[in-house]
């Protein structure tokens, strides 16, 4: 399944499309259950996003960056991305190269 690379503000507009994010956890919840999701919010300087990953075993810190792959879902009237994979993004440039990605991918869209 191909996840359309995006930044939060657009993936807020795309209610179960298949959507990669990469962002800075700014809030983050980890469960003491292994039954319940571990959840974080993400910022990505375009808009802030509540996200959910069931059966995570990374271990996170606000302030690290991860790459996201999910859908964006409505949960309790309160739009979230259910994550399928998450993984901590270790190299600083990686941001750099992600937003070239998006506005690459969009360019391309514009010009069909």
């Amino acid at each position: 399944m191909h996840h359309k690379p995006v930044f939060i503000k657009d993936a807020l507009l795309t209610l179960s499309v298949p959507v990669s994010i990469l962002g800075t956890i700014v809030d983050l919840a980890v469960p003491s259950v292994f039954s319940r999701p571990l959840r974080l919010v993400l910022d990505d300087g375009t808009g802030q996003l509540p996200v959910v990953h069931f059966r995570s075993s990374l271990e996170l810190n606000v302030g690290d960056d991860v790459f996201v792959r999910g859908t964006v879902q409505e949960f309790r009237d309160e739009l979230q991305l259910k994550a399928g994979e998450m993984r901590r993004v270790e190299d600083p440039n990686m941001t750099t190269v992600w937003t070239n990605l998006v506005v690459h991918n969009y360019l391309l869209e514009s010009n069909r």
